[in-house]
């Protein structure tokens, strides 16, 4: 099991953490909020974003779990810069085409349908049950609610 620094330790960290454990990792978070808050439900913040930034050799693996778009924009590209290795974390009851492109640090979660050709912008949150069809583009740092349906050929770009 490999340990994943999770970046936002609030709500969206929450359903972010419970997909990585989903996906086979380790989580451990990080949030600017350290050290007046050590823990969301039962699992521990190490430290601040900067104290990730410090121990990047010791946890190699992270992403960012935080709902403002151009706040998630701006930590996956440092998290990029630093050279860190941003999954992306894909739900095992998604339903993802071989023709499919998702850039990392996109978070895919339950019961969610990306069709042929769809370009899955980096940073992306795809919420439960949201339909992409084939042909569309998401920029990056797209924010899609729950059960939101695109149809075919729809384009939205970058959210940052």
């Amino acid at each position: 099991m490999y340990e994943i620094g999770i970046i936002g330790a609030s709500g969206h960290g929450k359903v972010v953490s419970d997909l990585a454990e989903t996906c086979g990792y380790e989580v451990v978070f990080y949030d600017d909020a350290y050290p007046n808050k050590k823990y969301l439900e039962h699992w521990p913040i190490k430290g601040t974003f900067q104290a990730l930034i410090n121990v990047k050799n010791e946890c190699r693996i992270a992403i960012v779990a935080i709902g403002d778009n151009a706040i998630r924009s701006k930590l996956c590209n440092l998290l990029d810069k630093y050279g860190f290795n941003v999954p992306v974390l894909i739900h095992p009851t998604a339903v993802i085409s071989k023709y499919a492109v998702i850039n990392n640090g996109t978070v895919i979660f339950a019961n969610v349908v990306i069709n042929a050709f769809a370009q899955i912008g980096k940073g992306c949150i795809i919420n439960t049950g949201a339909i992409i069809e084939h042909d569309c583009y998401l920029g990056d740092a797209v924010h899609l609610s729950p059960n939101v349906a695109l149809g075919g050929g729809s384009k939205i770009d970058d959210t940052s």
